[in-house]
């Protein structure tokens, strides 16, 4: 189980990481091309304007929200690679999954409509709430339990394969 945990923290802060990199990528850039400034929000509700340093609050919110949802795709990739000898397997699998999920996710059918929000794909925009004013905190909670349970149904059962897989073969 040490190697297991040892595989799914590497690939948490490989994730974590490509996430921090892009945050600072783009607020670095954002900065330096464009200075320190309020930010222009645009909703169905209108115009939002926040105060620069309302701002960073905001974007250092989105990012640990988007942190979390990251390691939902995490585990599901984990989950994959317990499952199959090869590497590319876990990306494939992931992929079509995201894929399938997206389109179940925005296609506009009643028969649909029942499932929708329990997947995990209408859940990965849960950094976006960081943007709202105010932040509806009770969406945030709902998606991040959403999220947990995902996270949990695809590691349980990982760690169970494993568990069960013989290695050496």
């Amino acid at each position: 189980m040490k190697l297991l945990t040892a595989k799914l923290l590497a690939a948490a802060t490989y994730g974590t990481g490509v996430v921090a990199f892009l945050a600072v990528l783009s607020l670095g850039l954002g900065i330096w091309w464009l200075g320190l400034g309020d930010i222009f929000l645009m909703d169905d509700q209108g115009i939002l304007i926040l105060p620069w340093d309302i701002a960073l609050w905001r974007f250092a919110i989105a990012y640990l929200l988007a942190f979390y949802a990251m390691l939902t795709v995490t585990t599901l990739t984990f989950l994959f690679s317990v499952m199959v000898t090869n590497a590319i397997g876990p990306i494939v699998g992931t992929m079509a999954v995201l894929i399938v999920m997206g389109v179940l996710t925005v296609i506009n059918l009643d028969a649909m409509a029942w499932i929708q929000g329990k997947l995990f794909m209408a859940h990965l925009g849960i950094w976006q709430f960081a943007f709202y004013d105010p932040i509806p905190w009770d969406q945030v909670w709902e998606s991040f339990k959403v999220l947990g349970i995902y996270i949990i149904v695809f590691t349980v059962p990982a760690y169970y394969i494993f568990k069960k897989k013989d290695i050496l073969s």
